[in-house]
């Protein structure tokens, strides 16, 4: 389930005094955030790092409402994946904050952010940028497999609302955690069946949201007089804010709706399966023995680039190595070690290095971790093999897919440049095989081929180049 990940800052460029970036992941409506140095050099350089690796699905910037930059560009592993551009913020003057939301699907420990000259305008008169909170929503290694199954991308509209920047910047902070509670709380009461209960959450979280806003402005009102040194004023708001969350909570009965909410997630369901005929019928039947071929667990590619959107603005930043379509994850399938002994049996396969790894992600759930060892092997037997097992897999497809061709374009752009000739003529004849004879059977469309031929064609140019003949 897709939720908020944790992170820090783990360097930048430089920043203002008291607004170092500490709290940039803390959402609250009173939070800070980074602004660069006054009359700084650009671009400025903000380095984020997670509390490990995860799949970040989403990334949410929220920029500063007059210090605003042109254009923050973004990088994963040292490779630059777009850029987004921000308005000048003129239309409101400057009274609002542009919240940009960026969707991602990568597996990665660290994003870096280069934010680019800022907007001139009369309130920036030190020329800086800066960033009020950032937002990386995404979920756990663990369970990127098993939703792999179900959908390959998250995008807007799926994000769940609670845990989403524009909800936690107009919240106090104690309500909203509150609320994300309850929350949750809903959700298995509906697993469980008990809607009533349900009811009175989702009713409960409705009012909540109303609570949180109004604490905000109290809130707000405190800190303003703090600032104007009329205390008070500021005794006066903090008074008022306390005894209104005591009276919301008391007239939500939230106590007692917490405790059942807490029984109810300490008892988890007890659920009994029906006895089928048929189950019955294959206890009876005699036990067979079998091999079932273990199925590769699945990595991700670091460095490989993403499809990019935000609400507004996507681009690129080399035509040549524009991601291919969304991956459609549910096509994945795992081919079989190939059935009969070859030259290359005489050789055992080595293990497979971790960035050899995360680049053959795609390849590794297409044709299988079997035929991505034959690849990556130091023996030109095993590669020409590799070739030869995912020619066989192509014959067995009825259709494309955007993972199958880009599992395809990656086994070419690397298996082109292999200095042994057979390897180099076998790739050679994939890529007419797939062109050609398995055009029509792929049901490849001409924007695929020209997409294909355009990401190898380059190398075979490079290696028409080369001081050793091939041909």
């Amino acid at each position: 389930m897709s939720r908020k990940l944790p992170f820090s800052v783990l360097a930048r460029s430089g920043w203002e005094d008291g607004y170092s970036g500490s709290d940039i992941s803390v959402h609250t409506p009173l939070m800070k955030g980074w602004r660069s140095q006054r009359f700084c050099t650009y671009p400025q350089e903000l380095v984020l790092q997670l509390g490990g690796l995860f799949h970040v699905q989403q990334l949410q910037l929220l920029s500063h409402e007059y210090l605003i930059t042109g254009q923050i560009e973004l990088l994963v592993g040292g490779r630059r994946l777009g850029h987004i551009s921000l308005s000048s913020n003129e239309k409101s003057s400057f009274r609002q904050r542009e919240l940009k939301s960026i969707h991602l699907d990568i597996i990665c420990s660290e994003i870096k952010l280069l934010l680019h000259h800022n907007h001139i305008n009369q309130l920036n008169l030190f020329n800086q940028v800066g960033l009020v909170a950032i937002n990386i929503i995404g979920d756990d290694l663990t369970n990127t497999r098993e939703e792999d199954n179900n959908h390959s991308h998250m995008r807007s509209d799926q994000v769940p609302k609670f845990i989403d920047l524009s909800f936690a910047i107009n919240q106090d902070p104690s309500v909203a955690a509150l609320i994300l509670r309850l929350e949750q709380s809903k959700q298995n009461a509906v697993q469980r069946e008990r809607y009533k209960l349900a009811k009175q959450l989702k009713e409960c979280i409705e009012e909540l949201q109303q609570v949180g806003q109004e604490l905000t402005s109290y809130e707000v009102q405190k800190r303003e007089a703090v600032l104007h040194e009329d205390y008070d004023l500021a005794e006066e708001k903090r008074s008022q804010g306390e005894v209104y969350r005591q009276q919301s909570f008391k007239r939500l009965n939230l106590s007692a709706l917490l405790i059942e909410s807490d029984k109810m997630d300490d008892n988890p369901p007890l659920t009994l399966h029906p006895v089928r005929l048929q189950d019955i019928h294959e206890e009876l039947q005699p036990v067979r023995t079998h091999h079932k071929e273990v199925q590769p667990i699945k990595t991700h590619d670091t460095t490989a680039l993403p499809n990019i959107s935000t609400h507004e603005i996507c681009y690129h930043a080399n035509q040549d190595d524009r991601p291919l379509p969304a991956l459609n994850k549910s096509s994945s399938r795992t081919a079989t070690p190939p059935r009969t002994a070859t030259s290359s049996s005489l050789h055992e396969l080595e293990a497979l290095s971790k960035k050899a790894t995360q680049e053959a992600v795609p390849v590794t759930k297409v044709f299988g971790m079997h035929t991505v060892q034959l690849l990556y092997s130091k023996h030109f037997q095993h590669r020409s093999e590799g070739l030869d097992n995912i020619s066989s897999e192509l014959q067995l497809q009825t259709s494309s897919t955007p993972l199958l061709l880009q599992a395809i374009t990656l086994v070419l752009r690397k298996l082109l440049r292999d200095k042994v000739y057979q390897v180099f003529s076998r790739c050679v004849d994939l890529l007419l095989e797939v062109c050609c004879t398995l055009a029509e059977k792929l049901k490849l469309s001409k924007h695929d081929l020209s997409l294909l031929v355009e990401k190898v064609g380059y190398v075979l140019l490079h290696r028409l180049g080369d001081s050793v003949r091939l041909f």
